[in-house]
């Protein structure tokens, strides 16, 4: 197959992408969707990079990019629980750290206040004592 040969049979293919990008641009502009576009974007590259990854068909799409789409949602579920627990893990210090400056702070109310920050917070994962 020679080069317009190939170029002739992807013409339909490329007027159907643009047609279908250009009614979807005018839904999201003139419907005033834009701010769902920008909440959900991930969701649409993962889809539409499956799709073109599988030859543009909805099984493709939905077994190339469904799968990203759930590691892109359980990374950002992962990340919040990680900044979670070093929020808690800097309310400790710091809450221990104010107890230990005191003159009359000892180690266990120190390492108590510590343990009770990060137990209030649902946190706790190890204990501080050796």
């Amino acid at each position: 197959m020679s080069t317009s040969q190939r170029r002739k049979s992807l013409l339909p293919f490329i007027a159907w992408l643009a047609l279908f990008y250009s009614t979807w641009l005018a839904l999201v502009v003139f419907g005033d969707y834009f701010h769902t576009v920008l909440r959900h974007w991930p969701m649409a590259v993962a889809m539409a990079a499956g799709s073109y990854v599988a030859g543009s068909t909805p099984m493709g799409g939905g077994t190339v990019g469904f799968p990203v789409l759930v590691l892109l949602m359980l990374g950002a579920i992962e990340c919040s629980n990680i900044i979670f627990l070093r929020q808690a893990l800097v309310q400790a210090s710091y809450e221990a750290a104010k107890l230990s400056s005191r003159s009359d702070a000892r180690a266990a109310d120190v390492i108590a206040r510590a343990e009770a920050v990060l137990t209030a917070r649902a946190s706790l994962g190890s204990s501080c004592r050796n």
